[in-house]
């Protein structure tokens, strides 16, 4: 996940910060992307963040 949809998503840094438990400025040292241990407790507390569709067939997402 890209940081800026993180930050968006959360409603910006200090919520997004909150919602992990830590600083804004843990997550201004970010790069482009989430760090993947952060990225995993996203979806653990925000799993709807990451809901895709999937048409069931071998795990293919879905068309458009």
């Amino acid at each position: 996940m890209k940081t800026q949809e993180a930050i968006d998503k959360a409603g910006g840094t200090k919520a997004l910060a909150e919602l992990l438990e830590i600083t804004p400025s843990a997550v201004s040292q970010w790069g482009a992307e989430v760090p993947k241990p952060r990225e995993w407790q996203l979806r653990v507390v925000r799993p709807s963040w990451f809901e895709e569709q999937w048409d069931g067939h071998r795990g293919r997402q879905a068309r458009a």
